[in-house]
């Protein structure tokens, strides 16, 4: 399902598809950072739908079971790999698998982060919301490209706080 509309203040009115990178991930649902709360609040009402692909979720897990995590997780539960298993529930809930995407037209510097990019063009995303700068440099062509908004979270809440 593809937003019926491109203008991001319509977003609160609809469900939208976004793509959210890794370090977005940690910080809504890791550090509870407040410039995620729109993204609990969305998701909540039904508003965001999450993609994510094998990849991102390998990432994922990656990423959560370093071990300069642990004082974090241990914030979250008392027992590590009871944290680290309730991260990973709960990002499997909030996301749609899609398939590996192919490659697209607009390239990111950083290697790692182009599966978001793809992800997002192939299935037609409004947002890929990143704090990431090799992202954020795309934002000017994935708009006049795909019509894709690449903004950090606070952005986003920002353009939505705008509707209320």
């Amino acid at each position: 399902m593809r937003c019926p509309s491109r203008n991001p203040n319509q977003v609160l009115n609809q469900s939208c598809r976004v793509v959210i990178d890794t370090n977005v991930w940690l910080d809504w649902l890791l550090f509870s950072d407040p410039s995620a709360q729109v993204l609990e609040m969305l998701a909540k009402d039904g508003k965001l739908q999450c993609l994510a692909t094998g990849a991102t979720r390998r990432e994922w897990h990656d990423v959560i079971l370093r071990d300069i995590f642990s004082p974090a997780l241990m914030r979250v539960c008392e027992v590590r790999k009871t944290a680290i298993e309730q991260l990973i529930d709960r990002y499997d809930r909030l996301t749609d698998l899609c398939q590996e995407p192919a490659g697209c037209a607009l390239i990111c510097s950083d290697r790692d982060d182009q599966v978001f990019v793809d992800l997002a063009v192939q299935n037609h995303s409004q947002f890929l919301l990143s704090r990431d700068r090799a992202l954020l440099k795309l934002a000017p062509r994935a708009r006049r490209l795909y019509d894709l908004h690449i903004v950090t979270p606070l952005a986003f809440g920002n353009q939505l706080a705008g509707t209320l």
